[in-house]
């Protein structure tokens, strides 16, 4: 889906277990719309690329089954509930630095992580880190 100049991967039919994103669409980067995938019960895996940007809000929500998460350094916004009760075990940040969320779900205020560990970020993300925030990659 196309909204602006932005592109948009909005919906997903089927019941694949490992899912792989393209690097672009049309020559260009893209985000992960949200709820796209949220209660899906087949998807076991997922593949971003460094086409991909954002990842939105609850996109991957309630996705008991997914266990194993990459996250490219192109993606640079991951929205809140995006993994959340889910059942997310390893998650791999490409570049684990420089990312900031909400210092105790506060305004404005913000906190780094470092997201060097796996398996600790994977509980991050099921739990949403703070509950619910945005995380955002310092450029």
């Amino acid at each position: 889906y196309y909204l602006g100049d932005e592109y948009y991967v909005v919906g997903y039919y089927g019941n694949i277990e490992n899912v792989i994103f393209p690097n672009n669409i049309n020559q260009k980067t893209y985000k992960i719309a949200s709820n796209i995938f949220r209660k899906n019960k087949n998807i076991k895996t997922v593949t971003f690329t460094n086409g991909i940007t954002s990842i939105e809000e609850a996109a991957f929500r309630e996705c008991i089954n997914l266990k194993e998460i990459y996250i490219p350094s192109s993606i640079t916004f991951i929205g809140k509930h995006a993994f959340s009760n889910s059942g997310l075990q390893v998650a791999v940040f490409e570049d684990p630095y420089n990312w900031k969320v909400p210092e105790n779900g506060g305004v404005n205020r913000y906190q780094i992580i470092d997201l060097s560990n796996p398996e600790t970020n994977a509980k991050y993300l099921n739990l949403q880190y703070h509950y619910f925030v945005d995380w955002i990659k310092e450029q």
